[in-house]
């Protein structure tokens, strides 16, 4: 089963297969990483070194095998000097096979997928020779993840695609809470992407990852984002360090893993050096690791009892339209299968009309108007003002001031970004018309200059800054 939905990543179920490689809660020497060699046609396994010895098994040409033991003493036969090697099988067995039996080494002391000797399978390379936090890098284009792109290995799940990466690069990723494995940051979940065997190959960097210092490292980084009413999902902290203490939680706080809330206070590092903060599913009792954290996403329900905070400045508005405005009449666009139109309406099509009244909500939550000349109720979202703006743009345009506001679902959802809390209520001015091509309700889109022009607002949940 295919672990991604087409809007947003997702791993289901995944059970993850532990690599070998170094503890990720401390920085240290990295562990070698074990050779491997394939076996040639006709490879034995021998129970000693030495031709005499017993033939234990004989090879699967290919077969990948780890070497545990090389003898300093080279014996000839068949005219070719070389050592014995002690390799262990994927199985467990082990056994001695001659050096001339097995393919040789590359100068790099690690295969790529382009030079592994044929009959072996990169999958079964990887899964003997990868240490966790393994530097590798991307050899073709999948899904998010580009030709070239760099980063770090963290395991192998038993789910396709199978190899979990923490990519350098953000790619707005969003695993499901059950697909992160312990002890790996959840702030660092917009990083990860599964992929193939085949969409990846060893870099051949002797350093391993780090991620507990990484993820440290990404908070500070995206700390903006992280703000006082910032929505975020909760998670467990883990040890930081050999100190037994340094995981900075009590089983008290079980109950809260999980649960979406707001911060209401940032608190500094606690003593371990990590960004804490405060947040309203506890009523501020414990301290929470910002590294532990992910943003809510738009489908996430708020489990604060102060929902009030999420009501405010939500909601749709009237734009820059008002009684006495003139508009363009335009076709209503079906949401959700309701367009609330009638083939009567036609006839008023591109025709300029007046505004008399503000109409309130339809059925499906969308604001609408009278006009002089007819009795039908038109929606703001499907109106336009003569030389103003564009359709649908509620009449706003470029360099209007604008109060922004909080999005609202729609068909479930929302276009909306947790960043994006820290500037509702603020006025900004208008720098780009989108248009509806990006939203997935067909909501009419700008861009502004408080925020940099990072996010898309949606112009019915902006006000005119009087």
């Amino acid at each position: 089963m295919h672990p991604y939905t087409k809007q947003r990543v997702a791993l289901l179920g995944v059970v993850f297969l532990v690599l070998s490689g170094v503890s990720q809660l401390a920085a240290q020497a990295p562990s070698p990483r074990p050779e491997v060699r394939s076996a040639r046609a006709g490879a034995e396994l021998r129970a000693a070194s030495s031709r005499m010895s017993r033939i234990v098994d004989m090879l699967v040409q290919g077969e990948l095998l780890v070497v545990q033991e090389t003898t300093a003493k080279k014996e000839t036969i068949g005219g070719v000097s070389a050592p014995w090697f002690r390799v262990e099988r994927a199985s467990g067995e082990s056994g001695w096979v001659f050096g001339a039996q097995l393919s040789a080494l590359p100068a790099r002391g690690f295969y790529t997928s382009l030079d592994l000797p044929s009959g072996c399978d990169y999958d079964a390379y990887l899964a003997l020779v990868a240490r966790r936090g393994e530097r590798v890098r991307a050899v073709m284009d999948f899904e998010a993840v580009k030709r070239g792109e760099r980063g770090w290995l963290y395991g192998r799940t038993e789910r396709e695609p199978p190899y979990l990466v923490v990519w350098d690069r953000d790619l707005d990723a969003v695993p499901r809470d059950d697909a992160l494995p312990p002890g790996l940051p959840r702030i660092l979940e917009d990083r990860i992407y599964f992929v193939d065997a085949n969409v990846i190959e060893l870099a051949g960097e002797e350093k391993v990852a780090d991620f507990t210092a990484m993820g440290l490292a990404w908070a500070r980084e995206r700390a903006e984002e992280f703000g006082v009413g910032a929505r975020v999902t909760l998670g467990k902290h883990y040890s930081v360090s050999d100190d037994k203490g340094s995981a900075n939680w009590t089983s008290e706080m079980d109950v809260y893993v999980g649960k979406t809330t707001r911060i209401e206070e940032l608190c500094g590092d606690d003593p371990w050096g990590r960004p804490i903060a405060k947040v309203s599913t506890d009523g501020g009792e414990w301290v929470w690791r910002l590294e532990n954290m992910r943003l809510a996403g738009e489908d996430d329900v708020l489990d604060s009892e102060d929902d009030g905070l999420f009501t405010e400045k939500e909601g749709e508005s009237y734009g820059a339209i008002d009684v006495g405005t003139l508009v363009i009449l335009g076709r209503h666009d079906a949401v959700a299968g309701d367009d609330n139109w009638n083939d009567e309406m036609g006839r008023y099509v591109g025709t300029t009309a007046k505004v008399i009244d503000l109409s309130g909500a339809d059925a499906a939550g969308f604001l609408g108007v009278r006009v002089e000349g007819n009795d039908w109720f038109w929606r703001v979202r499907n109106l336009a003002v003569p030389n103003r703006g564009m359709p649908g743009s509620y009449g706003f345009d470029v360099g209007d001031k604008v109060i922004l506001g909080r999005h609202r679902l729609i068909e479930g959802s929302g276009n909306w970004a947790a960043a994006m809390e820290n500037f509702v209520g603020k006025t900004a001015t208008i720098t780009s018309l989108l248009g509806s091509d990006g939203d997935r309700a067909g909501c009419f889109l700008v861009r502004v200059d408080v925020d940099g022009g990072k996010w898309a607002w949606r112009v019915e949940n902006l006000t005119p800054a009087r």
